[in-house]
C-alpha cells in the first residue's frame, strides 16, 4: 500500500520528463532547421559572390578599354563616366553581397548556439574594399 501513493508522484514526474523531452527536441529540431536555411542561404550568397565578381572583372576591363579610346580620341568624355559608372555600380553589388555573406555567416553560428565578441570584430583599418576604407561603427 506503501507504493501506492508514490505511483501518482511517478506518473507525475513521467509526464513532466516526456513533457520536456518533447520539447528539447522540437528545440533540437528547430535549431538543425534553421542551420540547414543559413547553409543553404550561405551557398547562394556565394554562388552570387562568385558571378559578380566576374561582373566585377568585366566592368573593370570595359573601363580600362574605354580609357584607352578616350585617351587616343576615339570615344568622347560620357562614354568613359558610363563605363566609370558601371564599375562602380558592380563594386557596390559586391559589397552589399559580401555583407549579406557575412551576416548570414553570423546567423549561421548563432543558430548552432554560438556567438561572436565585439573584441573578435576586425579594426577599420583592416577592412578595405576597393581601396576604400570603411569604417566600423561600434554597436549601442
Amino acid at each position: 500500500m506503501g507504493n501506492s501513493r508514490l505511483y501518482p508522484i511517478s506518473q507525475a514526474l513521467g509526464f513532466y520528463g516526456s513533457a520536456d523531452a518533447a520539447g528539447y527536441k522540437q528545440t533540437v529540431l528547430t535549431a538543425f532547421a534553421q542551420a540547414e536555411d543559413y547553409i543553404a542561404e550561405l551557398r547562394v550568397t556565394s554562388q552570387q559572390l562568385n558571378r559578380q565578381e566576374a561582373a566585377l572583372s568585366s566592368a573593370q576591363t570595359y573601363v580600362t578599354l574605354e580609357t584607352g579610346r578616350y585617351e587616343t580620341g576615339l570615344d568622347p568624355y560620357p562614354n568613359l563616366i558610363t563605363a566609370q559608372l558601371t564599375l562602380l555600380s558592380s563594386e557596390e553589388a559586391r559589397a552589399t553581397l559580401r555583407m549579406n555573406e557575412l551576416t548570414e555567416a553570423v546567423e549561421l553560428i548563432q543558430s548552432l548556439g554560438g556567438g561572436w565578441n565585439v573584441s573578435q570584430l576586425p579594426s577599420p583599418e583592416s577592412i578595405r574594399v576597393s581601396g576604400v576604407v570603411q569604417q566600423v561603427k561600434d554597436g549601442p
